[in-house]
Order: C-alpha cells, then structure tokens, then sequence
C-alpha cells in the first residue's frame, strides 16, 4: 500500500510538472501575442 501511495504521488508529481512545462508556453505564447498586439495598436493610433 505505502509503494502504492508513492506511486502516485510520483505520477501526481509528473503530471504537475507538465502541467507547469504547458503552462510556460501558453503564458510564453501571451505575452508574445500581447506584444504584438500592442505595437498594432500603437501603430494605428500614432499614425
């Protein structure tokens, strides 16, 4: 039972470590699309 319950912890663990990696990207693709989004924006309003 004990081998069972670090079992899945360790799953839990590798979940969350994914979850973390696919969090990145997605605030990484944000951010990025933000930037663009704002350079757009102020080249439209400043000429």
């Amino acid at each position: 039972r004990a081998k069972w319950l670090i079992y899945c912890r360790k799953k839990k663990n590798d979940r969350e470590k994914e979850q973390s990696k696919t969090n990145q990207r997605a605030v990484g693709l944000e951010t990025g699309f933000y930037g663009v989004y704002t350079f757009v924006y102020k080249m439209f309003v400043f000429y």
